[in-house]
């Protein structure tokens, strides 16, 4: 859909499943000569996450082990056994945006949802900031990332938090690494990110989804898309929790469309 509709995601290079790959088909992947990220096909919370970085003519990861082409498609075969795994184009963040990384992709999470009085319109509920940290291959608060609830209307960082401690703190004003200021900070084209936000849910038919995008040396950038989202990530860090959003009143108002509704109530949505 993405390529089909000019979006900016990153590029898929191989698809590895029960230790083969199966994407591409008949062929062995042919990795290009920069940066690389491997992932989890499907949900996840960072297992398996893994970034190479490109140096001219070889790969190292975060740790400074070097890699072959053949030694990366062994990798991601072998941890394919356990779940599967893509790997893709490594995104890199815009450069006002790297001040709130180690060096891997800062995301934001935006949880959003189709309204029930107007079919077209999309709501946002809350969004966080995922930032990592330390020798972290990605920004998942799983992988004990730090995150930042944002403040929707005006793209304005609070406090960011982690599960676990770094140096006896949960909480940071500042990013433990570029020691750039997080809180009171305001996103750049934060409100571009979210109109972008917004029409990719209007081309879905699940109510309610949970975006990672990010702004990207190549603009604005939709890295996935989730259905089941969680809410720790965008609860956790701030005081805001889902249940003094919108939420429940959208919620209960959905229920009772479909309960009470045997037809479409949009042409993009299922019952």
């Amino acid at each position: 859909m993405c390529e089909k509709n000019g979006w900016n995601t990153p590029k898929i290079h191989g698809i590895a499943e029960d230790g083969r790959l199966i994407y591409p088909k008949e062929k062995k992947p042919k990795l290009p000569p920069k940066d690389l990220f491997i992932k989890e096909l499907a949900g996840g919370r960072g297992d398996g996450a893994k970034y190479f970085k490109f140096t001219g003519n070889s790969f190292i990861d975060l740790k400074g082990q070097p890699f072959t082409d053949d030694e990366i498609l062994s990798y991601l075969k072998e941890g394919s056994k356990r779940r599967s795994l893509i790997i893709q184009d490594a995104v890199k963040n815009h450069d006002k945006w790297r001040k709130f990384s180690n060096g891997s992709l800062a995301t934001c999470r935006i949880v959003t949802g189709r309204s029930p009085f107007d079919h077209e319109e999309i709501i946002l509920f809350l969004a966080a900031l995922r930032m990592p940290v330390e020798k972290s291959d990605a920004d998942n608060f799983s992988l004990s990332g730090i995150a930042s609830q944002i403040d929707i209307q005006t793209g304005t960082l609070g406090k960011a938090v982690r599960s676990k401690p770094i140096n006896n703190s949960f909480s940071f004003d500042y990013h433990p690494d570029t020691g750039e200021k997080i809180t009171g900070s305001k996103l750049y084209r934060w409100d571009e990110l979210v109109e972008f936000t917004k029409m990719l849910h209007r081309h879905y038919q699940t109510l309610c989804l949970g975006w990672d995008v990010t702004l990207s040396e190549q603009g604005l950038c939709v890295i996935e898309v989730n259905d089941s989202w969680g809410s720790d990530v965008v609860e956790a860090p701030g005081n805001t929790l889902l249940y003094d959003t919108e939420y429940p009143e959208w919620f209960e108002s959905w229920i009772e469309i479909l309960t009470n509704q045997s037809t479409l109530v949009h042409p993009n949505i299922k019952t």
